[in-house]
């Protein structure tokens, strides 16, 4: 179960060959990259947004990554089988993106300047 589950969410495709290229490792890893980053990026996103009023949107969206993720526990898994789940993700780190910008707009902001408007 707990495999299947990690297939599930696991942001390095499996290899396909046993003696695969350098090309084809640096693609994968080159992936990886790119879903850990997302994953991240769509943390930071409900971490931000979970209070708000797109809160129930949050929530919805979690609730179908459990439903997923607990049918494929017992069901086949694999990374295609998280398709229809991206779209939130994504979502999520669209929201991320957002309070990861605006945080640094706000540091790059001088303190001195803000009295003066």
């Amino acid at each position: 179960t707990g495999v299947r589950v990690l297939q599930l969410w696991s942001p390095l495709p499996h290899a396909q060959l046993h003696h695969e290229s350098l090309l084809r490792k640096a693609v994968r890893y080159a992936t990886a990259l790119w879903y850990v980053a997302i994953y991240y990026i769509a943390v930071v996103g409900f971490w931000t947004t979970r209070n708000w009023k797109r809160g129930a949107l949050v929530w919805v969206g979690l609730a179908g990554c459990l439903s997923f993720t607990l049918v494929h526990s017992i069901y086949f898994s694999n990374m295609r089988m998280r398709t229809p789940l991206m779209p939130w993700i994504y979502l999520l780190a669209a929201f991320g993106l957002v309070a990861i910008f605006d945080h640094f707009r706000k540091c790059k902001t001088d303190p001195s300047d803000e009295g003066n408007s």
